[in-house]
């Protein structure tokens, strides 16, 4: 059976199938003072929209500021739990935006959690993608 066969095998609505992941926080779980692991639920992001994201945070001439920035956008793109979009979880947190939530949740993290969605996605192979 060639690939063309198999893939007429495949349902249709397969191809919409997000992938999804978990990946540790320690941040959250010191906040939450848990001593099991907390884990953030990402799910696959826009293809394009991740690109453009790590793309900008490849950039030359970008400070750190900068680049958290980006990071965070990425997160907000596919951090599904905690529901960074939560106009509540904002305003408890003393936020007005998703971005600025992820970067107050995650902190240094969001390198981590960006690379993760850059590979869930599928857009990128290696953390130095992001990081140069």
């Amino acid at each position: 059976m060639n690939l063309v066969d198999k893939l007429m095998a495949v349902e249709p609505s397969k191809i919409e199938e997000k992938a999804e992941t978990t990946i540790e926080s320690q941040k959250l779980r010191r906040l939450l003072g848990s001593e099991d692991p907390v884990e953030v639920r990402l799910r696959e992001g826009d293809p394009a929209t991740v690109m453009d994201l790590s793309m900008m945070a490849k950039g030359k001439n970008k400070t750190g500021d900068d680049v958290m920035k980006v990071l965070a956008l990425i997160a907000c793109e596919c951090v599904v739990e905690p529901d960074l979009k939560s106009k509540e979880l904002q305003k408890h947190f003393n936020c007005t935006t998703p971005k600025e939530l992820a970067i107050k949740l995650f902190g240094m993290e969001l390198d981590n959690i960006a690379n993760k969605a850059i590979e869930l996605t599928g857009v990128g192979n290696t953390e130095e993608e992001v990081k140069n």
